[in-house]
């Protein structure tokens, strides 16, 4: 065996089969704990949960020592994000709903023992495949929840405005019912005389 190994033919073929190797692994720039509180801090901070997709190129790049280009952990990890990206413009382009965990799973694939491929512990089972009862992803709901909150203010101010205009409404009410008592009977019975008048002259 070791003959074997020694053997120019097995040592190329050795060389060859790590380079494919690292060119087919995943190799990520942080460890799990990283992940998850990348996630927490990301939703406390903006109150939206990180998409999947961003999560994955946050953490498969380095971080750069200077002014420069992004440095790519693998080069495996570089083509896939490239791939959901472009996934992700296209839809976005073609005015079709985008639904991150639906492009992430058809190109990186879903969840393999209890674990998503390229996030760690950042995220669970549970993200990518959500209940019956929670079809839509987290970003989606919020957005529809401000959406919500949006209604209600808009609600609120028409309701305050229509209260201001009864108010004055009723203010003037009273103003206009004196002004009719005042000219309405009077004005009546100077209509009738000038009526009355106009027949005897007939």
């Amino acid at each position: 065996m070791v003959e074997k190994w020694e053997k120019p033919e097995w040592k190329k073929q050795s060389v060859q089969n790590a380079c494919n190797r690292e060119q087919s692994t995943i190799v990520h720039t942080t460890g799990s704990v990283p992940m998850a509180k990348y996630r927490k801090d990301e939703l406390d901070r903006s109150g939206i949960e990180p998409s999947p997709i961003d999560c994955f190129k946050k953490f498969h790049v380095s971080k750069c020592k200077s002014e420069g280009e992004e440095t790519w952990a693998s080069e495996k990890a570089k083509e896939l994000y490239e791939k959901m990206d472009n996934k992700k413009n296209t839809a976005m382009e073609e005015q079709n709903e985008v639904n991150d965990w639906v492009i992430y799973k058809e190109v990186i694939g879903g969840p393999s023992h209890g674990r998503l491929l390229g996030v760690g512990a950042g995220f669970s089972t549970k993200d990518a495949y959500p209940s019956n009862s929670q079809s839509c992803n987290k970003r989606m709901c919020l957005e529809r929840e401000e959406s919500h909150e949006q209604l209600k203010d808009q609600v609120h101010t028409l309701t305050d405005k229509l209260n201001s205009l009864q108010e004055l409404v009723e203010r003037l009410m009273p103003n206009n019912s004196n002004n009719y008592a005042r000219s309405g009977p009077s004005a009546s019975i100077e209509n009738v005389e000038s009526w009355s008048d106009a027949q005897h002259e007939d």
